[in-house]
């Protein structure tokens, strides 16, 4: 089974995407297409990878996460839906490592995040504290995670 991957990205953090695009193409899973939404501004298409994998859509500026990442999720062609903001990048393996924990009747899985900043610190947000995030203070890393996707918006 396929997976669909959304990416957003607006005017600042368009520097950022070419990492999270690499981070794409280097996955140990490669059954999978690239949407980049990109939220107004600059039409960067020809900035692209050439991979048929790839498709790019130029929404009109909206200025919030939800509503790109809605229209990329319209526009998945597969049922497994993950995300990547493009000032974020996946670990090789990290397709793979969530596939791998696909279940019949499972309809989200999570992983592990690591915020590392650009001095290459790094600092671990281990499931533990993900789960006191995620039930105690409702908050859900959407690049951590993929889900089925097969009930449409």
């Amino acid at each position: 089974m396929a997976i669909s991957i959304i990416t957003t990205t607006h005017d600042a953090y368009d520097k950022l995407l070419k990492r999270a695009i690499d981070s794409v193409l280097n996955q140990s899973f490669q059954d999978w297409e690239l949407i980049i939404v990109k939220d107004g501004g600059k039409n960067i298409e020809k900035t692209l990878p050439k991979d048929e994998r790839i498709r790019y859509i130029h929404a009109k500026k909206f200025g919030a996460h939800p509503r790109p990442k809605n229209i990329g999720t319209l526009a998945a062609k597969y049922d497994l839906i993950a995300y990547l903001d493009a000032d974020n990048a996946f670990r090789k393996d990290h397709l793979m490592a969530l596939y791998k924990e696909m279940k019949p009747g499972v309809d989200v899985v999570y992983g592990d995040h690591m915020n590392i900043k650009l001095d290459g610190t790094q600092t671990p947000l281990i499931s533990t504290i993900f789960h006191f995030h995620c039930f105690q203070k409702n908050l859900l890393l959407t690049q951590t995670m993929f889900y089925v996707g097969n009930q449409r918006f």
